[in-house]
């Protein structure tokens, strides 16, 4: 039987700034062991979005899934608009909206780090559980640094204060946890975009990265 895999994440995980969006990761990492690929991945997405993506897609016939977390800092609201991310001190420029601007800068300005990354946790932790309830193969990886922040005025790490959450993640499926790494190691010294983005020697080496794992670990 054929097998089906499906990408969540952000514009890391989606291929923003490639030539085209087929040498993304996902497709790489796809192609590699032959299955199909859906690329549900968005640009800009939090990780409640990608959390949400999950939920929506565990009914569905994949067999594998390919979750790339994005920065923890990351807060999705709504409006009668519709649903948005504020990155603190990053977004405020792109919104067209004055109060989507307003309300961007006072969370850039008024924010807890620390339960941000709380959040993130919990967002791990519900895809984890629901991935092995319907016992659906996974493999989880971040965009950025997320383990690298600290508590304000303080060496210790979010990922010990918040240890009790953190020490459940189930690291045989996760990618560089809990040493850090990211897809920003693993892209580092290769060519980028205009914006940040790893352009197609950066997405090979994630790709090889995360194929390394799979083989090694499924």
């Amino acid at each position: 039987m054929h097998k089906k895999s499906v990408s969540l994440g952000c514009s890391f995980t989606y291929g923003d700034e490639l030539q085209s969006p087929f040498d993304a990761w996902p497709f790489l990492v796809a192609s590699h062991f032959n299955w199909s690929h859906n690329q549900v991945a968005r640009s800009g997405s939090g990780n409640d979005r990608i959390m949400r993506g999950i939920a929506r897609t565990i009914y569905r016939d994949y067999d594998y899934y390919l979750i790339g977390w994005t920065n923890y800092a990351r807060v999705e609201h709504a409006d009668d608009i519709g649903v948005f991310d504020i990155w603190p001190g990053q977004h405020f420029k792109s919104f067209v909206e004055p109060h989507r601007q307003e309300l961007s800068k006072y969370f850039s300005r008024h924010h807890s780090m620390k339960y941000q990354y709380r959040k993130y946790l919990q967002n791990i932790l519900y895809a984890q559980a629901m991935l092995e309830k319907y016992n659906k193969k996974y493999v989880m990886v971040d965009a950025f640094m997320n383990h690298q922040g600290t508590q304000p005025g303080t060496q210790i790490k979010f990922r010990i204060a918040e240890d009790d959450l953190s020490q459940l993640v189930n690291t045989q499926h996760f990618i560089g946890w809990p040493e850090s790494e990211s897809m920003v190691e693993w892209s580092h010294g290769t060519p980028q975009g205009v914006k940040g983005h790893p352009l197609e020697e950066g997405h090979r080496k994630i790709a090889d990265k995360i194929i390394e794992h799979i083989e090694a670990k499924w």
